[in-house]
């Protein structure tokens, strides 16, 4: 843990950290850096579990993650795999932006593209996602949610939820006057079939 401390520490241009984890109530994990120098507590993040705290360190500290997923190599976060299912759907004819996102805590965990606030649009689709999954168990639909479309005048935006690594979407925005919106869904699909293999 002490690695991963000055890793994001020297990352964030925050100097030598001594980094906490503590668990609260209710399962959630608060990840609290202390700066050497000034025992300053900042509160860097607050995850529903440790492994979201991990991944979206991960992602803050992108240059240096490789060496701390090194170290953390039991967490489950295939960096490598996730970059390139990012860039894969960047492929896609007209794709804007696309990211990973973790619906349990809203946490963005990867992006590419520009144009847009990720971290704002991860947070209001999660709620999206949130809504309709409640709304299908109310109505005790027994199925599973392959995408949700958001048809906007210049814009497709898909929801795809990743079957098999619960709590994860994929949120992509496509230009509709440069995408095929059909292979879009279709390309979707084997990306997120692959993440979760």
């Amino acid at each position: 843990m002490l690695a991963l401390a000055a890793a994001v520490g020297r990352e964030l241009g925050l100097g030598d950290l001594q980094t906490l984890m503590l668990e609260a109530a209710g399962g959630k994990v608060l990840m609290l850096a202390i700066q050497a120098e000034r025992r300053a507590p900042l509160l860097l993040m607050a995850a529903c579990d440790q492994r979201s705290v991990i991944g979206q360190v991960l992602w803050q500290s992108r240059e240096c993650g490789q060496a701390i997923l090194a170290e953390l190599s039991g967490s489950g976060y295939d960096v490598a795999g996730l970059t390139e299912s990012l860039n894969a759907l960047m492929g896609i004819d007209g794709a804007q932006a696309v990211a990973l996102v973790d619906y349990e805590s809203g946490m963005l965990l990867g992006e590419a593209g520009a144009g847009m606030d990720m971290e704002v649009a991860a947070a209001g689709n999660t709620e999206v996602i949130r809504a309709k999954m409640k709304t299908a168990a109310s109505l005790n639909l027994n199925d599973t949610i392959e995408d949700i479309l958001i048809s906007l005048g210049k814009a497709y935006h898909i929801m795809r939820p990743v079957a098999k690594k619960k709590g994860l979407f994929f949120y992509i925005v496509l230009d509709r006057t440069k995408s095929n919106l059909a292979l879009a869904r279709r390309k979707v699909q084997d990306v997120e079939a692959e993440l979760a293999s």
